[in-house]
């Protein structure tokens, strides 16, 4: 496994945790809210 330095460590971290976020905030979409949105460009088909 590759080592990775104390400040790639970080920047992940900050990625993770802001994806937490966004969920709980509720920016995340649902399956069905993705169809509505982008059905007509193909989503689902």
């Amino acid at each position: 496994m590759t080592e990775l330095s104390e400040q790639q460590l970080q920047h992940d971290r900050k990625i993770i945790e802001d994806a937490f976020k966004d969920i709980d905030e509720g920016k995340l979409l649902t399956e069905e809210d993705m169809e509505k949105r982008f059905g007509k460009y193909g989503w689902h088909k």
